[in-house]
């Protein structure tokens, strides 16, 4: 397969940052080449999921799809997939197989994305014509992902080079298509015993933003070149969880957590990424970096450890799967409850309902639906 560039490859970001000329922040504004895709669709619905308020997506909804329609018109190669040239992974060994105009597993994969979310979006705002735009959108991008960057005999996703062939590197993006809904049943399982393999991802530490036994792999982190990102992370869990790997999700967050907390135990402080192949931050890494990095101690404990799930957008409940009892006390339109949590049997999890004590009554004794 030939592909077809659209246009060429900005070049800026690898003269001036990459070979050290230059502070990422010098980078000048609202240009292509300082642009990252948007997962703002998919944090709408997060928020949804916990506030219920509907009435924030009618104003966002034209900004994103608007730049929606500027990765496509922008970003989209010949053959309908998506062009990167690192994907915010600064010195990630597949950067150099993007170079120029090459295809990126993560960022196709973050489009299907968007359009589903945008297609879940004009549901809830009532745009039959809309949603069905997205959803052909995302099923014919998920088609030539799985045509072009699956790898049958490896059983893994990769980035494809301008020259149409799929780059040899393993790493984090393509775990991407597990949280696009990419995949099928039988790569996700395949994906999914990839995150159980010790020479690949299955690190101290997990998970690896480059597989254990690709070529530069650095045990102590490297950045980009092993390194486990709280960000990278989130996104493997939450692709499991869509395909019901939910224990191995949790799995994976627990020993995060415990990464996080001896570090923080041995250093006082968290860091921006952490070592692979040990307990200890990355090297490099950046201290006193909360950021994203605090979505471990924070998200993951809640979700994972804990174990609560709220959704107040859909049938309004709070669940929580606990390995010890708590009180739990939950909070929605100004109305508060709090519940006793037992410890959890096997499996089993706590219910809470917040359809009758926090729904607000309308004329003639209605609930909102």
């Amino acid at each position: 397969m030939k592909l077809t560039l659209n246009r060429p490859l900005p070049e800026l970001r690898k003269v001036m940052v990459l070979r050290g000329l230059a502070p990422l922040a010098t980078l000048p504004k609202s240009t292509w080449d300082a642009s990252r895709t948007s997962l703002g669709a998919w944090a709408e619905l997060e928020s949804l999921r916990l506030t219920g308020d509907k009435e924030r997506l009618a104003p966002v909804w034209e900004p994103l799809a608007r730049y929606h329609a500027a990765l496509q018109k922008y970003l989209r190669q010949g053959n309908g997939l998506y062009m990167t040239d690192w994907a915010s992974m600064d010195n990630a060994t597949r950067n150099k197989h993007l170079e120029p105009g090459g295809c990126g597993i993560d960022i196709s994969c973050e489009m299907v994305l968007f359009a589903r979310n945008l297609a879940q979006i004009a549901d809830i705002l009532g745009q039959p014509a809309e949603s069905r735009k997205y959803r052909e959108d995302a099923e014919e991008l998920s088609t030539l992902i799985n045509r072009h960057m699956w790898d049958e005999q490896r059983k893994f996703y990769f980035d494809l080079t301008s020259k149409g062939r799929r780059a040899p590197v393993k790493s984090i993006a393509g775990f991407w298509a597990l949280l696009a809904k990419v995949a099928s049943k039988s790569q996700a399982e395949a994906l999914a015993a990839e995150l159980e393999h010790p020479e690949t991802f299955k690190t101290t530490h997990r998970v690896p933003t480059l597989a254990a036994n690709e070529p530069g792999f650095d045990p102590k982190g490297g950045y980009w070149v092993g390194a486990v990102w709280a960000p990278t992370d989130k996104m493997v869990m939450a692709g499991l969880e869509n395909y019901g790997y939910r224990d191995l999700a949790r799995e994976i967050a627990l020993n995060h957590l415990r990464n996080v907390v001896a570090v923080f135990k041995e250093t006082g402080t968290i860091w921006e990424n952490y070592a692979p192949q040990q307990v200890a931050h990355g090297e490099p890494a950046k201290g006193d970096f909360v950021g994203w990095s605090g979505i471990g101690p924070i998200a993951f404990f809640i979700e994972y450890a804990i174990g609560i799930r709220a959704d107040a957008a859909g049938v309004r409940t709070v669940t929580v799967k606990s390995d010890g009892e708590f009180d739990l006390a939950v909070t929605l339109q100004g109305k508060t409850q709090t519940i006793q949590v037992p410890r959890r049997q096997r499996d089993s999890t706590t219910l809470v309902s917040l359809v009758e004590w926090a729904m607000p009554t309308l004329p003639g004794g209605s609930r909102r639906p």
